[in-house]
């Protein structure tokens, strides 16, 4: 790779620090799908997974504008804590990453009951825990409708393009599994007109080729290998991606900094190998041949390029903002509910709405506590009981 690429790249972070990024285990582990409770005998490496009717599970597909740099569980807290209210101690959140680019991340949240959880952990000990119907992706090629009939429940889930979309359990005296089938299949037409569903009914009590189903799932389902929604994972899984993030958000402005300052030494260096007869040449030849541009000054333009990315710039990422607004917004008392974000790397814009205009300063005022300069830039009487707002955030300048 030649220095310009070096320059201009998307760096991720497993490029630059691959050795201090914590490994989730599903990634390198063999998974070993099983179907009875208790301890099993696994082989070296090996985790266990299993599937089951979960009562308390739903799903929710998502899509953020950034990469790696902020925590997707942070992102999904702040976006779903205002419909959560008193319940979101006791519910799980669980991201499922399908796609991630350098300025895009999406996937699946998955939120399921703790209480739930835990106590399907204490059956089956410790493990990876799957939604039953998941287990079966395979059987429609992540394209269709996955009912599961037991004797006391049912519950289905719909797949488009190997991604989980919708979910829904019920007890056996509130319809049967054919009808939980029907609906779901209506409902996935529906909404993805355009798709060729299929239907898939099993009754996973019955089933011997649990190993099989799984290892077929894995290959037809987007970020399959990183689904665990057990209560343990979900709160390992926390404290990595945040970890993982604030890491990333250093480590990549010392990789532009670092391949900056080499720039900058090859210029001293040419101005004294050239000589003096091509003093004045030499760095602006040196200079455009490395960034593809031309300066009339190319150690001042290195240097203002290095200020640019110092962990001094005034500019903060969207990281930094994000850690900041909800930080600022989990001290107050009477909290406004969150709609929109929009980010630029010098503001932010934040749209909501609140019960009236004193929850509205209030986090205004909290937010220049945190070393914003926020600005009220409209307020807005709702045709309910209620105020619409946008605070603009830009970076204070420092004293």
């Amino acid at each position: 790779m030649s220095l310009k690429d070096a320059l201009t790249k998307q760096y991720s972070f497993s490029d630059a620090v691959n050795v201090l990024r914590p490994v989730r285990p599903l990634g390198r582990a063999r998974l070993r799908f099983v179907h009875t409770e208790g301890e099993t005998e696994l082989l070296q490496g090996e985790l266990k997974v299993v599937s089951v009717p979960l009562r308390t599970l739903s799903l929710c597909s998502f899509s953020f504008p950034f990469g790696r740099k902020v925590s997707v569980r942070d992102a999904l807290e702040l976006r779903f804590r205002p419909l959560l209210g008193a319940g979101e101690n006791s519910l799980g959140i669980v991201p499922q990453i399908t796609s991630q680019k350098s300025n895009e991340t999406s996937g699946t949240a998955w939120f399921i009951s703790k209480a739930e959880a835990e106590e399907i952990e204490q059956r089956f000990g410790d493990c990876v825990l799957w939604p039953a119907p998941y287990l079966f992706a395979g059987r429609v090629n992540g394209e269709g409708v996955v009912v599961c009939s037991y004797e006391d429940c049912s519950c289905g889930m719909l797949f488009v393009e190997g991604e989980a979309r919708f979910y829904r359990w019920i007890p056996a005296d509130e319809g049967s599994a054919e009808d939980l089938g029907a609906q779901l299949l209506e409902y996935g037409k529906t909404v993805f007109p355009d798709r060729e569903l299929k239907i898939y009914s099993v009754k996973p009590d019955e089933e011997n080729f649990f190993q099989q189903a799984g290892d077929n799932a894995l290959a037809v389902c987007k970020g399959a290998a990183g689904l665990n929604l057990s209560s343990s994972a979900a709160s390992a899984g926390g404290e990595t991606e945040r970890l993982a993030a604030k890491l990333e958000a250093y480590t990549d402005a010392a990789i532009v900094s670092a391949a900056l300052f080499l720039v900058a030494a090859m210029l001293l260096l040419g101005i004294n190998y050239t000589g003096r007869s091509r003093f004045a040449s030499a760095p602006a030849e040196i200079y455009k041949t490395i960034l593809g541009e031309t300066s009339a000054n190319p150690v001042a333009s290195v240097v203002q390029k290095l200020r640019s990315v110092s962990a001094d710039s005034s500019e903060a990422s969207f990281g930094l903002y994000f850690d900041r607004i909800a930080a600022a917004w989990e001290t107050l008392s009477a909290k406004p509910q969150l709609d929109e974000l929009r980010y630029s790397p010098d503001r932010m814009q934040l749209s909501g709405k609140a019960s009236d205009t004193t929850v509205i300063d209030a986090f205004r005022k909290v937010l220049s506590d945190r070393g914003f300069d926020a600005v009220t830039d409209s307020v807005q009487k709702t045709q309910k009981d209620g105020m619409r707002f946008t605070i603009s955030l830009t970076e204070a300048k420092k004293k």
